[in-house]
């Protein structure tokens, strides 16, 4: 099947129309339709046509990565756009540059050499004018100095050993024949099991993956999601209500959601094996092997029950 087949395919799967992708994607309704019909000479150049079909598969559940390498050799290379701006940088390039750094560069020994001569001229300078102006100091007597240190010593030490002798008269002898309690040791607090529960009572994979989940929730209900790279996610009610519907990217982890009055909640996730879902903390397990391609576009229903 050819790649814009394939994300025609998962799209309708998903339904979605080209004017959802676009919502989503950002990318021009035509340039999607070019994809899809493999007609990628319309696109404005070989980087943005593997950024669109990157977009394009990530909203529609596919895996970009293997299908890029699946179909590298149906997409254009950049070799002619490289030789196109290289011509045109050299077109511009200025060939008077040259005699000008070369100049430039001339110069620089001359300068460093100034330099050098009357750093050389100021050292001297400065060791002539210290023969013939020395500064008469006469000899510091440091006995009075040393003999305070030691009598300052002597005191400290004197002033510690009276301290300590103090102490130990001031505390009380242990009474004979009795025994010491030992220091009562505080048990380690024990983790509180979590209250939600999270039971699978329904899976189907026989189109998108979907699973069905009952929550036994407490008095709250709060929803965690968290990633490292870029998937898209759809967050909404039975009734329809969206309450997140975008590319969610790792400059948006984490994210929490407060549904406590809601009693059935729909994730549609586009790439599961990169989005972690908790229920008050509780992880959410998904059924169908999430590392595999045909299960990374997958949605899980949660419904609330007391």
């Amino acid at each position: 099947m050819e790649l814009g087949e394939k994300l025609k395919d998962a799209r309708e799967q998903s339904g979605l129309s080209l004017y959802d992708v676009q919502e989503k994607t950002k990318i021009q309704k035509r340039y999607l339709e070019a994809i899809e019909e493999g007609n990628f000479t319309i696109l404005p150049g070989s980087f943005y046509t593997r950024a669109f079909i990157r977009e394009f598969a990530l909203v529609v559940g596919l895996n970009p990565d293997v299908l890029l390498e699946e179909h590298a050799a149906d997409l254009p290379t950049t070799k002619e756009e490289d030789f196109e701006r290289l011509s045109r940088v050299q077109k511009h390039s200025k060939p008077g540059n040259s005699s000008k750094n070369s100049a430039i560069f001339s110069v620089i020994p001359k300068i460093l050499t100034a330099a050098l001569i009357i750093g050389i001229i100021a050292v001297v300078w400065y060791f002539l004018q210290k023969e013939v102006d020395p500064e008469n100091e006469g000899p510091v007597d440091e006995t009075n100095e040393v003999e305070f240190e030691r009598n300052a010593e002597a005191l400290e030490e004197g002033n510690a050993q009276m301290n300590e002798d103090n102490a130990n008269e001031d505390e009380p002898a242990p009474e004979e024949g009795v025994e010491e309690e030992p220091e009562e040791q505080s048990e380690p607090e024990e983790e509180p099991e979590p209250t939600t529960k999270l039971t699978l009572v329904d899976q189907d994979d026989s189109g998108t993956p979907s699973s069905v989940f009952e929550v036994t929730k407490p008095e709250e209900l709060v929803i965690k999601v968290e990633t490292e790279n870029n998937s898209w996610l759809d967050i909404k009610n039975a009734d329809g209500d969206v309450f997140y519907s975008k590319n969610f990217t790792k400059d948006d982890s984490p994210a929490e959601f407060e549904l406590t009055e809601e009693n059935e909640i729909i994730l549609n996730i586009g790439r599961s094996v990169d989005i972690t879902v908790t229920v008050n903390g509780v992880p959410i397990e998904y059924p169908f092997d999430e590392t595999k391609a045909e299960n990374y576009h997958q949605v899980v229903t949660l419904k609330v029950v007391e």
